[in-house]
């Protein structure tokens, strides 16, 4: 239910972000004033077409509506509300950018494009500490520690809903654990996919990859085939049209695939560019982008972003950030960076710097976000970085 909706705002501290928020109230008191919000215009609106316009809002807006009175809260928790908000292009809302807390097992911290702010994103749900491992198509993979074991569980932390799935039993001798989490274009079901790279035998410096994957409308797991590799797989991945992209070993790097669907591993053909310093991936309106830094004697001096052409052989570039921009980010010796991306967007962050850098990709605009207050060492304090597209 919408009434169990629960985000508050966290103002970051520093005076520009004051500023910024100042603006903001101004612009909403305006609103308020303006004559096309008065009330008796939009009282006159039938219900459909009054939950037509209220589901094209960003979803924080639309959780602030259903606070205003019973009418309103009544109209975004019908059904007709939710299919048509369902409806949406989810390519047209920006994701958030998730931080969960390494002290903080009840909430964890969003920024929320939108509203240009950090909010506390509550998991009241959980009664157990426990850890994020991946997140999809407004869903998040928690695992938790319970006095019985481990527990695995799928939820919607905007909606509050929470799915228990089954603990595969090889889930603890995997080396290397990568996981994914998407949902099904064809079924609307959720696939949770778990990747782990473990030795032929003791002593060898063969791995083979092993990958369970859960489909949500059978409540089983399915065992994927095997596939043989000369380096352990790397925590970074992507989910790309129903593929798992997964970076192999460190540089020189390759990438390894898994499609879900059939449940087979094939390498990547593309050829990584050279001088390459960090290697990220991402999604990009169902399309596999690479995001590398390029440098010298492994210190980075640029940033590429790099698109999968359509054979799967050639990677082409569509975007560069150059040397000056990232002289105002890249603050540590080595110029080693963090970044998370999905859709339009991307989250660079990068140890000594003191804000989160946006990048958009169709604009090739570059925001500069301060931090939240409750991030008072990025680099100890989180356990996990994500991005999120919120959904009801």
């Amino acid at each position: 239910m919408v009434s169990s909706f629960s985000i508050s705002v966290t103002d970051s501290g520093s005076p520009h972000w004051g500023k910024r928020v100042r603006h903001l109230e101004q612009e909403t008191g305006k609103a308020e004033e303006n004559p096309y919000m008065d009330e008796r215009i939009w009282s006159r609106l039938p219900e459909d077409l009054m939950a037509k316009v209220v589901s094209f809002l960003p979803i924080s807006m639309i959780l602030r509506s259903a606070l205003i009175c019973k009418s309103w809260n009544s109209i975004i928790s019908s059904p007709l509300f939710l299919k048509l908000n369902s409806e949406i292009p989810p390519n047209s809302r920006h994701p958030w950018f998730l931080i969960f807390l390494r002290k903080s097992s009840d909430y964890c911290l969003a920024y929320d494009p939108s509203l240009n702010r950090w909010i506390d994103l509550p998991f009241p749900f959980v009664t157990s500490p426990f850890r994020p491992i991946a997140a999809g198509d407004g869903l998040v993979c928690l695992i938790s520690n319970t006095p019985s074991g481990l527990s695995a569980s799928v939820c919607n932390p905007v909606s509050k809903f929470q799915y228990k799935i089954p603990t595969p039993t090889s889930l603890l001798r995997y080396f290397f654990l990568v996981s994914g989490l998407f949902l099904d274009k064809n079924s609307g079901f959720f696939r949770l996919v778990l990747v782990g790279s473990e030795r032929m035998s003791n002593g060898s410096d063969q791995f083979v990859l092993r990958a369970e994957i859960y489909y949500s409308e059978m409540e089983l797991w399915f065992l994927a085939i095997s596939f043989p590799v000369t380096c352990p797989v790397s925590p970074y991945r992507a989910i790309s049209n129903g593929v798992l992209y997964c970076l192999l070993g460190n540089f020189p790097m390759s990438i390894v695939a898994l499609d879900v669907e059939s449940r087979v591993w094939f390498m990547l053909k593309a050829q990584l560019p050279p001088s390459l310093t960090v290697v990220r991936l991402m999604d990009h309106n169902d399309k596999l982008v690479m995001i590398g830094g390029v440098g010298v004697k492994g210190i980075t001096k640029e940033i590429g972003i790099w698109q999968l052409d359509d054979s799967g052989r050639e990677w082409k570039m569509i975007r560069w950030i150059g040397n000056e921009i990232c002289n105002l980010f890249l603050r540590s010796l080595t110029r080693k960076f963090s970044c998370i991306g999905h859709g339009d967007l991307i989250y660079f962050t990068c140890k000594r710097c003191p804000f989160v850098v946006m990048y958009v990709i169709s604009r090739s605009c570059v925001k500069f976000l301060d931090l939240s207050p409750r991030l008072l060492d990025p680099h100890y304090d989180v356990t996990g970085e994500f991005c999120f597209e919120p959904r009801l």
